[in-house]
């Protein structure tokens, strides 16, 4: 008995460790996946303002005002209208929420998850650039690179990849001013761009969101 039982005693600890090891494997491997379709759909925006706008820019970083933190600027393109800030977000499932809602919900495959309004989160990357003082217009726009969608209308700022053509028309009416184009210039040279911002503004989600 003396044997069963330290076999046992063995058994249990190490069956356990093997589920604990493949319950953080599937989380590694869950959470790889999720960096490589935001990276997917990023790469597919990118490529469509590059088409729509003379000059676009992405993965810039900017101080957060009253933070001290830094926040990321998926994607940022000069128009003639003012500097477009796009916020990229590769969903699946159907998405409930509207423009003046904190958080939206989504439905996929029988599971629901509420996240941050991206609308909202966009705002802190609109006041980023604001904290300039170029001087000029900055407009929000969250963009859907993924297959989600809205059964209850599309809110107010929100495009599809496939309508972004179509809904950002208006912004391409016409030649940027030359107040547009010094403000461009300001930006880029006030934005980082190195290894150094990214690290610091993912331990600065860390910190936050853990």
């Amino acid at each position: 008995m003396k044997n069963i039982d330290s076999v046992i005693s063995w058994i249990i600890p190490a069956s356990l460790a093997g589920l604990l090891a493949l319950y953080g494997l599937r989380r590694l491997l869950d959470e790889q996946a999720k960096r490589w379709r935001g990276a997917k759909g990023e790469r597919e925006v990118q490529r469509s303002l590059k088409r729509l706008f003379p000059k676009s820019a992405h993965n810039l970083y900017l101080p957060l005002p009253g933070s001290g933190r830094l926040t990321e600027i998926d994607h940022i393109a000069l128009t003639s209208a003012g500097l477009l800030v796009v916020e990229t977000k590769n969903y699946s499932g159907d998405i409930y929420g509207r423009a003046d809602e904190s958080t939206w919900t989504k439905f996929n495959r029988g599971k629901s998850r509420t996240f941050q309004n991206p609308l909202k989160q966009n705002q802190a990357h609109i006041r980023a650039v604001q904290a300039l003082n170029l001087c000029v217009p900055v407009i929000g726009r969250v963009v859907l690179a993924g297959p989600a969608r809205f059964p209850k209308g599309v809110p107010d700022g929100v495009s599809y990849l496939k309508s972004l053509r179509h809904d950002l028309k208006g912004l391409r009416r016409g030649r940027p001013s030359p107040a547009l184009e010094a403000a461009w210039s300001t930006l880029l040279a006030n934005a980082r761009t190195d290894r150094a911002a990214q690290k610091a503004h993912r331990e600065g989600l860390r910190a936050r969101y853990g």
